[in-house]
C-alpha cells in the first residue's frame, strides 16, 4: 500500500464526552460576547508607546494597539452574526482609545469586564454603514 492509499473507515460512535458536549446547552448571546472579549484580550499582547495616526489596523496581530483588539473583536462577532460598532473614545488616561459597542455594552481591551460605555465618546460607527461615523460628546 502506498502513502496515497487510505484504509477504509469504519463508522463508530464518538467519545462519550463529545456526545455530552453536543447535548449540553450552547452559550447564550451574552456568553458569546464575553467569550470573544476574553479570547481577544488574552490573545493579543499590548503594544506600548503611542500609536501614530497612520498605523494600520490589523485583525489578530501578535502584538497590537487598542484598535487592533477592537477590529479583531468586531470581526469575530460578525462571524457569529452579532452586530457591533467601533467607538473612538477618551480612556481614563486621557488618550484616544477604541472599543467595540454591542447590545449597549463596551468590549474594551483594558478590562475583561463587560459594562455600559463609561468613557467620553469621540465618534462611533453608524449601525447601517461602517464607513459613516457620528460625532460623540467628547467633541465640542
Amino acid at each position: 500500500m502506498n502513502k496515497a492509499e487510505t484504509l477504509p473507515m469504519t463508522p463508530t460512535l464518538p467519545p462519550m464526552a463529545y456526545t455530552q458536549f453536543e447535548l449540553a446547552a450552547k452559550p447564550t448571546r451574552s456568553e458569546m460576547i464575553a467569550i470573544v472579549n476574553r479570547l481577544v484580550n488574552n490573545g493579543i499582547d499590548p503594544r506600548h508607546g503611542v500609536p501614530q495616526i497612520d498605523d494600520p489596523w490589523h485583525i489578530a496581530p501578535k502584538v497590537g494597539w487598542c484598535h487592533d483588539y477592537a477590529v479583531t473583536k468586531q470581526w469575530l462577532l460578525s462571524a457569529l452574526g452579532i452586530a457591533s460598532q467601533l467607538c473612538e473614545c477618551i480612556a481614563p488616561d486621557g488618550e484616544h482609545h477604541v472599543v467595540v459597542l454591542v447590545d449597549g455594552v463596551a468590549l474594551d481591551n483594558l478590562t475583561d469586564a463587560i459594562r455600559p460605555m463609561a468613557y467620553r465618546v469621540v465618534r462611533t460607527q453608524t449601525p447601517g454603514n461602517p464607513d459613516l461615523w457620528e460625532r460623540g460628546d467628547a467633541i465640542a
